[in-house]
């Protein structure tokens, strides 16, 4: 399905993409998270990228002042696809991104307004989130992608060497409400988005740093992300053999996002050896959680094959290898026990926060 041809008029700084799909019980907290921005009502524009037509309040879908709501329907079940139809229909310089069951701090889109002010270049803006709602077996708190102990914003420039060199200098946990990327970078890569049916958020990542000049990280918590039932957080779900199947299932889904995400980084990047070399370190991970997590595998093959990907590990980041090497040892005596720690420690099954 197409989606409608944007409206004429000035166009907005920022777009501002809300996903909703399913249910979406909580879809009404967050676009009034949007709704009470506060940055000027002209600097930003609201597109509601939905698998169904809603009915939505008046109050949100027609207010007597603040940018307009435009819907765009799209029933496409494949995950990149339906991000992408969304990105097309937005107009602004920057798409910033919140799923239906996330909210905004008022200060999100002015905290980003004035990054772009400050850096004409930007091509991804991060911000801080805090985990909250049901069922948290990992303690709430905030997350980010910046230097470690820094309480200020973080500004990385290509051209300075301020590109990180390894993941682990600057923590690189994030999800798509936390995301704001430039549209110019966004527009060249939506063929590789459609290809993928899951991560989208680690893609958009990796499509910036592939692309962009420029990258703030900013610590202050702006983004709240709520932990329910119907999304994708494993640490609710327990250990039953259909959690095991769901992270298995998902692992294999992000084994072909982060082979997508290498090919583009190909076709895409200018200086892309460590963007490579992060592709290929999510791929091998991802490989590794997936054969752990295979439940229909027997338990000596997959210690094997755990093993055998241990065994070609290269250098990461020091806890993180030090955790993959720990995880792989028990595995290897006990498989079980590997996705008992896999489960412990909040592994995402990517089943979607709107309930897919």
């Amino acid at each position: 399905m197409t989606p409608p041809v944007p409206p004429d008029g000035p166009l907005p700084s920022i777009s501002v993409l809300v996903t909703a799909y399913g249910p979406c019980p909580f879809l009404a907290e967050a676009l009034r998270s949007v709704r009470a921005q506060s940055v000027a009502s002209g600097t930003y524009e609201i597109v509601l990228l939905t698998d169904r037509p809603r009915s939505l309040e008046p109050t949100m879908e027609r207010p007597a002042e603040g940018p307009a709501l435009r819907s765009v329907v799209h029933p496409e079940p494949r995950k990149g696809r339906f991000f992408a139809e969304g990105i097309r229909a937005c107009r602004g310089r920057m798409v910033a991104i919140l799923n239906d069951d996330d909210v905004w701090e008022s200060e999100r889109l002015s905290v980003l307004s004035k990054a772009m002010e400050e850096e004409p270049e930007l091509g991804y803006h991060h911000t801080g989130a805090r985990f909250f709602g049901e069922g948290i077996a990992h303690a709430p708190g905030r997350h980010r992608l910046t230097e470690r102990g820094s309480s200020d914003p973080v500004v990385l420039r290509r051209e300075q060497g301020r590109w990180p060199t390894r993941p682990g200098r600057f923590e690189l946990a994030f999800n798509d409400s936390s995301i704001a990327v430039a549209r110019r970078l966004l527009v060249p890569a939506l063929p590789y988005l459609e290809r993928i049916d899951a991560s989208e958020d680690t893609f958009l990542f990796f499509a910036a740093a592939t692309q962009a000049e420029t990258m703030v990280a900013d610590p202050r918590t702006l983004v709240h992300y709520r932990i329910h039932r119907t999304n994708s957080s494993a640490s609710g779900l327990g250990i039953s053999p259909a959690a095991v199947d769901a992270v298995h299932r998902e692992f294999e889904r992000r084994v072909t996002t982060y082979e997508v995400i290498s090919e583009m980084v190909r076709a895409l990047g200018t200086d892309r050896t460590e963007v490579t070399r992060w592709a290929e370190r999510g791929l091998r991970l991802s490989r590794l959680v997936s054969v752990l997590a295979d439940g229909q595998a027997p338990r000596a093959r997959r210690a094997t094959s755990a093993w055998e990907l241990l065994a070609r590990w290269e250098a990461y980041e020091p806890r993180i290898d030090l955790a993959m090497v720990a995880l792989g040892m028990v595995s290897t005596l006990s498989p079980d026990r590997g996705l008992q720690l896999m489960f412990r420690f909040g592994i995402q099954t990517g089943e979607s926060e709107s309930g897919r």
